[in-house]
């Protein structure tokens, strides 16, 4: 496929080029207008190029980031080259929209754009280098998400507070679990006596 300037509207192009050859089995070779390389080298380029595309942050992204991920606090948003991206300890995770809304609809279709991309890289032999958190591919499959999905402290996902306490609900449970009556009330006694709570 001959791209015009790879520095103009990357996304936008590999959605067309996408839409054009998904089905295909012929191989993507990848040429741009402004440069003078070609083959595997170019493509590969492309796939990572788009790949930092998903994770763009900010302005100049067109807020594909935003429509797509779950929010980032600041620590986790890194700068290269004048430009802001997602970078979470454990990767990129969806960010949950209201089913059927405009945004929730929009996302859709960036995600279908992102597992398009990722077959037809797949395919041909190629990595989409996108930084996606393991408990998003338990999402796509339709699996109940364990509660060690929630945010945890230093991932850089916003909730890491509900993380914390899921933990400790966990560890509570784990604990106590088992007690019943005035076992129950005495070991709740000796925990609240414990030092540190107050």
């Amino acid at each position: 496929a001959r791209l015009p300037s790879r520095r103009e509207n990357l996304l936008e192009l590999a959605e067309r080029v996408v839409e054009l050859t998904f089905r295909s089995r012929a191989m993507l070779e990848v040429v741009f207008d402004d440069e003078t390389g070609f083959g595997d080298g170019v493509t590969r380029s492309f796939y990572t190029d788009v790949a930092a595309e998903f994770a763009a942050a900010g302005p100049g992204s067109k807020g594909v980031a935003e429509c797509m991920w779950a929010e980032h606090l600041p620590s986790s948003v890194t700068e290269h080259r004048g430009r802001k991206y997602l970078h979470a300890r454990r990767g990129l995770f969806p960010r949950p929209h209201v089913p059927g809304s405009p945004a929730s609809q929009a996302a859709c279709g960036r995600f279908r754009l992102l597992g398009r991309l990722m077959a037809k890289a797949l395919r041909d032999g190629f990595v989409v280098p996108c930084p996606l958190c393991v408990h998003f591919f338990e999402a796509v499959l339709g699996d109940d998400l364990p509660l060690s999905a929630l945010p945890r402290p230093g991932d850089g996902w916003v909730g890491e507070f509900v993380g914390a306490c899921a933990d400790f609900a966990c560890e509570l449970r784990r604990r106590f679990g088992g007690l019943r009556g005035e076992e129950l009330a005495r070991a709740r006694r000796e925990e609240a006596e414990r030092p540190g709570w107050a």
